[in-house]
């Protein structure tokens, strides 16, 4: 049985090695990117200086979405490791928009909740946020 301190070490670990492998070729550089994605389906991009990580599950005809962020690992120094936590249920039908790091994503529902569409954008001044 793993105690809680070990937990977080695997958590931190497994998502600093997806982040070193995926972060530097993420889909959404400058250009508007859009992608769609099925439940359980990881999809990875960059936000600003930070990169991504999101998922979402089907949840009694919602999807329950989640995404992780974290600056690049300083591999350099002492190893240490921040990642930030957002979830949010997006009914189905609709869409919620997130705003970090000069993107714009927005995270669309379909009305099955069995895909998402994901638009990341650069966000332009006076953008609203949903």
């Amino acid at each position: 049985m793993y105690s809680t301190s070990n937990r977080a070490l695997v958590v931190a670990t497994t998502f600093a090695t997806a982040v070193s492998l995926c972060g530097r070729s993420s889909p959404a550089a400058d250009d508007q990117y859009k992608h769609s994605v099925r439940p359980l389906q990881a999809l990875s991009f960059s936000v600003g200086d930070r990169h991504a990580v999101s998922y979402f599950l089907n949840q009694g005809g919602d999807c329950k979405l989640v995404v992780t962020l974290a600056e690049e690992p300083n591999w350099e120094g002492a190893q240490n490791f921040v990642a930030t936590r957002f979830e949010a249920t997006v009914l189905s039908g609709k869409t919620t928009r997130y705003q970090s790091g000069g993107k714009t994503i927005d995270f669309a529902c379909d009305a099955t909740a069995q895909s998402m569409d994901v638009t990341i954008a650069p966000q332009f001044a006076g953008s609203p946020a949903e």
